[in-house]
């Protein structure tokens, strides 16, 4: 009896799962970037081989390498510098992040780049004054002079000192003329500057094509027209004659401002305009770009169908389920801030989220997951920056952030401090939620949990340390009680009652005992 192939495919998947349960076990190692886009890589492994991740590119547009993750954690050398690549031993799937931050950035503006801090330190603790290593060099002249800030260096007298600075650009004949490619939004192309001489062709830069939740769409010269053509080869060649700035404009992914079932970027790439819809047959070959998009064809070439011959056309690599498992979908809001996955699951067993807990991205601050739209809460009713998911259907789990900057109620509490412990907006910075005598504003100034009730005790030597500020103030704050009022000495005979009185200013809630002679009163 003669059987077709696909007859036998169930056994050919029952054979392949057992070859390879016998050949040991083995492990997903996921690579990606924060922004996204940077580094995209998923490898297995087989259980006791050593894992060499991709060495990240130092700088990406304005973005600069800053560490690696290793399911959340940072990873540095012995000496504190960030290890790029990360070499290691799997024991089970892992996840690695490439961590970038914005080049320029100093964030809590202590005169450190933030980038700097995390690679050698991997934190923001330090300040351009800070001497970690003992050396008598700050790490403001360790930086100036190419030193390692966690290594001790030591200066002895003689020898000859030679520097080379990074290659600069000098115009010394007027005749050139700057051409400059910038984009917009700032900060993912450039500035890239070179020199160009009379009427010539210069070579832009090669424009990463999607980054943290937009896509390239095109060069544009500074009257807004089109620099290059839909459908130029990057780097594309354009002709100058004058200084001239051109702008490699990025469009978000998702957006279709005009409703016409075509995203805003594709048109805007493919034509230069949003004035098609997926109906439009712009090269008049009987396709629609609705047709042209799910064929994969381009929307500005006339294509021609003849008969014969074989077509095969292979479809990106995707997950099917062949067990009845349920999918955990991760995705972020707004998009783009945490790497999206999909991890599957049999019913009723659990998926775990990243960690994001005290996240900050670009300066988005992590202020919580919800789960199919749901917020998820630790045991104090703040944001969970972990979630256990269990798989009693297809989920989708959501990280939400909120620009740290924004308090859109005035009421003195950043939005996202306030959603990430209360999840929503209805406090201020007068709100006692825990009744401890601390307002929502003074929690915060002091790092206190604002859904926790703190106790203060005497006793003791506490001392706290600020960041570096640049204030136009001084702000002096007395946290122990004042007595206000003191009590008046009272003259009585005999057994005559009377009374004392006593007034406390104080943050917290007073407690008072009154003594007689030194000993404790009941009741008083």
């Amino acid at each position: 009896m003669r059987r077709r192939l696909v007859d036998w495919l169930p056994l050919l998947w029952v054979f392949l799962l057992l070859a390879n349960g016998a050949q040991g076990a083995s492990y997903l190692i996921e690579e990606r970037s924060d922004p996204v886009g940077f580094v995209v890589k998923s490898t297995p492994i087989n259980s006791g081989a050593v894992y060499s991740s991709t060495a990240a590119a130092l700088t990406v547009n304005a973005y600069q390498f800053a560490y690696w993750t290793l399911n959340g954690v940072s990873q540095h050398d012995s000496v504190g510098r960030s290890v790029n690549p990360l070499v290691f031993t799997p024991t089970a799937d892992a996840t690695l992040t490439a961590v970038y931050l914005v080049s320029t950035f100093d964030g809590d503006a202590d005169g450190l780049l933030d980038v700097y801090e995390l690679t050698f330190f991997g934190d923001l603790t330090q300040n351009s004054l800070s001497d970690g290593d003992a050396d008598g060099f700050s790490v403001q002249l360790e930086v100036l002079l190419g030193f390692h800030p966690g290594l001790f260096d030591l200066v002895v007298d003689g020898g000859v000192s030679r520097r080379s600075t990074d290659n600069i650009d000098i115009q010394i004949n007027q005749a050139y003329y700057l051409v400059t490619a910038v984009s917009d939004p700032p900060g993912l192309v450039g500035p890239v500057v070179q020199f160009a001489i009379g009427t010539t062709q210069v070579t832009l830069p090669t424009p990463v094509a999607s980054v943290v939740g937009s896509n390239f769409v095109g060069w544009y010269a500074p009257n807004g027209t089109r620099a290059d053509s839909p459908g130029t080869k990057q780097p594309a060649v354009v002709s100058v004659s004058a200084a001239t700035t051109f702008t490699a404009r990025y469009v978000s992914a998702t957006i279709d401002a005009d409703a016409d079932a075509l995203l805003d970027w594709y048109e805007l790439f493919s034509f230069s305009s949003l004035s098609y819809t997926s109906a439009s047959d712009p090269e008049s070959d009987g396709l629609s770009i609705l047709v042209e998009q799910i064929l994969g064809f381009s929307p500005f070439l006339l294509d021609t169908i003849a008969d014969g011959g074989i077509s095969r056309r292979s479809s990106d690599l995707f997950d099917t389920n062949l067990a009845g498992y349920y999918s955990l979908q991760i995705a972020s809001n707004p998009a783009g801030l945490q790497a999206g996955s999909l991890a599957w699951g049999a019913p009723s067993t659990s998926v775990d989220t990243p960690n994001l807990l005290n996240a900050n991205v670009n300066g988005y601050r992590f202020v919580g997951w919800d789960v199919d739209g749901v917020r998820i809460v630790d045991s104090t009713g703040a944001s969970a920056g972990k979630v256990s998911v269990t798989l009693n259907g297809n989920k989708t789990a959501t990280a939400q952030f909120i620009l740290d900057s924004i308090d859109s109620d005035a009421d003195g509490i950043a939005d996202w401090l306030e959603t990430f412990y209360t999840g929503s907006l209805l406090g201020n910075s007068q709100t006692d939620a825990d009744s401890d005598g601390f307002t929502f504003a003074i929690e915060t100034l002091l790092g206190f949990h604002p859904r926790l009730f703190d106790t203060i005790s005497d006793g003791g030597i506490s001392r706290r340390s600020t960041d570096a500020t640049a204030a136009s103030a001084i702000i002096i704050l007395n946290w122990h009680p004042e007595i206000t009022l003191q009590p008046a000495p009272v003259s009585v005979f005999g057994s005559t009652p009377f009374s004392l009185t006593v007034e406390v200013s104080s943050y917290a809630t007073a407690v008072y005992q009154w003594r007689k002679g030194g000993v404790a009163i009941n009741g008083g």
